[in-house]
C-alpha cells in the first residue's frame, strides 16, 4: 500500500515540476489564464491524461508480449545451464597465471612464448 502511494506522489511531483519548467522557463507565453496556478492546473491535467494514455498502451503491449518475454528468459537460463553442464570435465582454460606471475612483463613474455593449447587471442587450439 505504501509503495503505491509513494509512486503516486512521485509521479505528481514529476508532473508539477515539468509543468513549472514549461510555463516558467521554456514557453512562458503559453499561459491561457492570467493566474499562474490555473495555467499549471490546466497543463498538469493535460499531461496527466497524456501520461495515463501512454501507460495504458504500454501495459497492453507488455501483456500481449509477456509470454514471449518469459520464453526468452527461460531459453537464456536453459542455455546457461547447458553451457555449464555440457562442458564439465572438458574445460581447459588458457590463463596467464598457469605459467607466469602477473607482473608488468607478462605482455612481453606472452609475445615471445605461446601458452600450450592456446591461440594468440587466448582461445583453445
Amino acid at each position: 500500500l505504501f509503495s503505491s502511494w509513494e509512486s503516486v506522489f512521485a509521479a505528481s511531483m514529476y508532473i508539477v515540476g515539468a509543468i513549472e519548467i514549461l510555463l516558467n522557463y521554456l514557453v512562458p507565453q503559453m499561459g491561457i489564464f492570467a493566474n499562474k496556478w490555473n495555467n499549471m492546473r490546466l497543463y498538469g491535467e493535460l499531461m496527466l491524461i497524456l501520461l495515463s494514455g501512454i501507460v495504458a498502451v504500454g501495459v497492453k503491449i507488455v501483456n500481449k508480449l509477456a509470454t514471449l518475454f518469459l520464453a526468452c528468459v527461460i531459453l537464456s537460463i536453459a542455455c546457461i545451464w547447458i553451457g555449464i553442464f555440457g562442458s564439465l570435465g572438458s574445460i581447459d582454460v588458457c590463463t596467464v597465471s598457469q605459467t607466469v606471475e602477473a607482473t608488468g612483463e607478462v605482455i612481453s613474455y606472452l609475445a615471445k612464448v605461446p601458452l600450450a593449447n592456446c591461440t594468440e587471442y587466448g582461445g583453445q587450439v
